[in-house]
């Protein structure tokens, strides 16, 4: 299937990257904290732990799902990643409070 080359796919897909990549880093950051001063608890451990291999498994079957539906690749990539961003996202919120 042929789609139409769409440059604004592309930069909606450039800033998806770029607040998981700030989600990610803040996420990593309170995490780290947590650590340093003992105060993770056996619950976020094995939660930091657990949620990466569903979140992506996830990830991937929106990507699958978009490519076997002809979606170009920028709407791919962006289908992917959108169970990561939403689980990096809600992970900084939570933490953050």
């Amino acid at each position: 299937m042929r789609y139409l080359f769409n440059p604004m796919e592309y930069f909606t897909l450039a800033l998806q990257q770029q607040a998981l990549f700030v989600a990610s880093v803040q996420t990593i950051w309170l995490r780290s904290g947590l650590i340093v001063t003992g105060a993770m608890t056996p619950v976020e451990a094995t939660r930091m732990w657990v949620e990466k291999p569903a979140t992506f498994a996830k990830g991937m079957e929106r990507g699958a799902r978009a490519a076997t539906r002809g979606k170009s690749p920028a709407k791919v990539m962006s289908a992917a990643f959108k169970p990561i961003s939403a689980k990096a996202s809600s992970n900084a919120r939570r933490l953050n409070r």
